[in-house]
């Protein structure tokens, strides 16, 4: 190794504890090189700690291996072999192709959602979703505030959405994706903040509160904004912004969130269902996320498929400030650098020893 590649390296581990040391990474892209234990489907109780797709109102499309055909005609994330190591989808009639199915791949997962999938039928909802997802289990999250101390969190990821197709839109049937947050309030209420992607209406394009009535949540709706003036995020300038088509090809998107935004959402569900939820933005805690793929289906058939990559969620602080209950954790590429620094600092002590 270089003495020059060391003092480099060394500078940016002097710079991990000045200016890296105010960054939290609560996720990073985890690999997965087998869907064995990644899939799951109506779950009555949440699985915490795991990478998984979770799928709701489509049957048990994590029933069995799919080998019979690639997941990727749709998604665009292209299965490696054998393709019942990465691909689920239930059984026979509802394992046909371009039915219900969800795959994973590395650190991208995709999925199809198909009401005309065999023997699929409606709940009172008239909704039916897959879910890339990351959960923490509450002892965890408790001590996850990425607004304390004035802290901005980021939610960041790639997305293709290769195709959506509504059969009759005039009866309000529609598909859409966005990604998800969700926050605990810690007295015991919590908050879906919900950046809107794509949709098959038209470009998402208002924020907007409501109540889930599936999760019985308050939730605040908002979007990536081509002229950033939306209230409850923020889109970085290298991310893309919401849009009403279809695409193949890996798009980046990112939201950055403050905790006066944050601030502004509560605010927004306080108005309008007094008391709902805790006023204050720098106790709210981190337990979700998920990028999710939904149709509405009240009248007629819908499918959308979408595939998702490199997740990443981190807050930032100002000089000096930390999250509470947190310690800092460097970046991936920032624990490369100092692994080449010890590396190099062995070798030159062993270099001097000899000397």
């Amino acid at each position: 190794m270089s003495y020059r590649i060391l003092c480099l390296a060394m500078a940016h581990l002097c710079l991990l504890g000045t200016a890296r040391a105010s960054t939290i990474w609560y996720y990073t892209p985890q690999s997965i090189n087998d869907i064995s234990g990644h899939a799951y489907s109506n779950l009555t109780n949440p699985v915490y700690n795991v990478t998984m797709m979770y799928t709701s109102r489509q049957g048990n499309v994590s029933a069995q291996p799919l080998s019979t055909w690639n997941l990727g005609d749709f998604t665009g994330l292209t299965s490696p072999s054998p393709l019942g190591q990465y691909q689920r989808s239930g059984a026979y009639p509802e394992n046909s192709y371009g039915a219900n199915a969800v795959q994973m791949a590395g650190t991208a997962a995709g999925c199809m959602v198909n009401t005309w999938t065999a023997n699929m039928t409606r709940d009172s909802s008239n909704l039916a979703t897959s879910v890339f997802q990351y959960g923490w289990n509450p002892t965890e999250y408790a001590t996850m505030k990425p607004w304390a101390n004035s802290g901005t969190l980021t939610f960041q990821f790639e997305m293709q959405v290769p195709q959506a197709y509504v059969a009759n839109p005039a009866g309000g049937d529609c598909a859409y994706t966005y990604g998800s947050l969700w926050l605990s309030d810690g007295h015991g209420h919590g908050l879906w903040v919900q950046p809107q992607l794509f949709d098959t209406r038209g470009a998402p394009s208002r924020e907007y509160v409501g109540w889930d009535e599936g999760t019985n949540t308050a939730f605040a709706n908002t979007f990536f904004d081509y002229n950033n003036n939306t209230s409850f995020c923020t889109r970085p300038q290298w991310s893309n912004w919401s849009t009403g088509s279809t695409w193949s090809g890996w798009r980046q998107y990112a939201v950055t969130i403050s905790d006066s935004q944050l601030q502004a959402a509560i605010n927004a569900v306080n108005n309008q269902y007094p008391n709902a939820i805790w006023g204050n933005a720098a106790d709210y805690q981190l337990g979700l996320w998920t990028v999710q793929d939904e149709v509405f289906w009240p009248t007629s058939n819908v499918n959308c498929a979408m595939s998702v990559r490199n997740v990443y969620l981190h807050s930032t602080f100002p000089d000096g400030m930390m999250g509470a209950g947190m310690s800092s954790v460097p970046e991936p590429s920032t624990l490369v650098l100092l692994l080449t620094a010890l590396a190099g600092a062995v070798v030159l002590a062993k270099r001097r020893k000899k000397i």
